[in-house]
């Protein structure tokens, strides 16, 4: 009896330990690529602090970057640090109406970009439960893709050199 309620129960509460393992968020200047995520906190105003690191690859693939983002996400803003050993980088934007405008540095390079806002899926760290507010609003083009008129997003502006982004996804430059 007790064996059949503990499968039941097990049964029913599995498509929400399925539903937490992954969630989707806006990550500027990054393509969809394997991310891991660890929710750090969330302060008074209802940002949540991410911790993000390269999520498992395969052969094909290749990890955009090395050691942790720190991104600080709410639902008007989102704020992404990064110190890796060959750059450092940072980059705000503030979120509308499906955009986001960003403005970021990487190593006295400044750029500003305005892109829609497209969320990328990462894993959850086990233990992390993401909070209501972490699935961005989803647009209609990505990062790594040209915007008109055929300029470089911001993320390629500053992470071409450094590898942030996977070379797969960069504009060919002979366009």
């Amino acid at each position: 009896m007790h064996r059949n309620l503990l499968a039941v129960c097990l049964f029913a509460a599995l498509p929400t330990i399925i539903a937490q393992s992954t969630t989707s968020l806006y990550i500027p200047g990054f393509d969809s690529q394997p991310i891991d995520a660890s929710m750090a906190g969330v302060d008074s105003s209802g940002q949540t602090t991410w911790l993000l690191s390269p999520g498992p690859v395969t052969a094909d693939e290749d990890s955009g970057f090395v050691g942790t983002v720190t991104l600080v996400e709410g639902s008007d803003s989102a704020h992404l640090t990064y110190a890796g050993p060959d750059v450092s980088l940072g980059i705000d934007c503030a979120l509308a109406s499906g955009l986001a405008v960003c403005s970021g540095s990487a190593d006295g390079t400044v750029a500003t970009e305005t892109e829609t806002i497209v969320s990328i899926a990462v894993a959850l760290a086990s233990g992390t439960a993401a909070p209501a507010s972490a699935t961005a609003t989803t647009g209609q083009s990505s990062v790594g893709t040209l915007v008109p008129p055929h300029r470089v997003p911001l993320a390629l502006e500053l992470h071409h050199r450094h590898r942030l982004v996977p070379p797969k996804t960069l504009p060919n430059s002979s366009s």
